[in-house]
């Protein structure tokens, strides 16, 4: 007796339980396999991506000495109700949204600073007015920070430098009248810029070398749990160049002695 056709068809295209589970199980595979892929392509993008800003911003830098006869970017003096603000030119903690009104505005808009040398656009929190610096952060950093600190800084500053003989030194200039910022010639006799960071990335787990103080900033607990693109800390020198530094490497310790 024959099987009619229709019976005959249902059979040979049902799938039988260890066909599925096979399936299921060549998935899964596939998935470990290509997630973490994603994760590290993602994270090298980000890393690849502020780096640029990074060597962007030391351009910049040395563009300004070119125009200023030879001085890096220094400080500032805003007067607020009578009493003397001074104000590095990218701050101790730099956060990508700057005040564009204020006494305590940030000086790299300023047209006497770097602001004239890197792109800022306009944006709004909480109703206020900001200049947003995309160079001062990497996707990496803007998708693991507090979501409601969108403020929170993304790089350190080397505002002051440990000398080749121990002493510290202040490429930016010092608080204080009359303290300018150095000329560049001056700065390589005292230190090999390339051995120097101007901006460093931060996080909670940013070393105790590079800044002592940092744990103790009103903004910690905002940064990111860890280093954002993997094992160390990009860094802008002082010679234009971008570096990876990890935990154990001797130009984290910037300005302590």
């Amino acid at each position: 007796m024959s099987i009619p056709a229709p019976l005959a068809r249902r059979s040979t295209s049902a799938f039988t339980l260890i066909e599925l589970l096979t399936v299921i199980a060549i998935i899964g595979i596939l998935a470990a396999i290509i997630i973490p892929t994603v994760g590290s392509v993602r994270q090298a993008a980000s890393k690849a991506a502020m780096t640029s800003n990074l060597r962007q911003i030391g351009s910049a830098m040395h563009i300004f000495c070119a125009d200023n006869k030879d001085r890096l970017p220094g400080m500032y003096v805003a007067q607020a109700g009578g009493v003397p603000n001074n104000s590095y030119v990218l701050g101790g903690g730099q956060s990508p949204y700057i005040p564009t009104t204020g006494h305590n505005r940030n000086a790299l808009q300023s047209k006497e600073q770097l602001g004239r040398y890197i792109t800022l656009t306009r944006a709004q929190l909480d109703g206020q007015d900001f200049f947003y610096c995309s160079l001062l952060e990497s996707p990496r950093f803007a998708s693991t920070r507090n979501p409601a600190a969108p403020r929170t800084p993304t790089t350190l500053m080397g505002d002051k430098v440990m000398s080749n003989n121990g002493s510290l030194i202040y490429p930016l200039g010092k608080k204080g009248p009359d303290q300018f910022s150095m000329r560049y010639a001056e700065l390589n006799r005292h230190v090999s810029p390339s051995q120097r960071w101007f901006l460093i990335e931060i996080d909670k787990t940013t070393p105790t070398e590079v800044d002592p103080n940092l744990s103790g900033a009103g903004w910690f607990s905002d940064l990111p749990s860890k280093s954002v693109h993997g094992s160390g800390w990009l860094a802008a020198m002082y010679d234009g160049s971008v570096a990876w530094l990890q935990r154990g490497d001797k130009r984290l310790a910037n300005r302590t002695l």
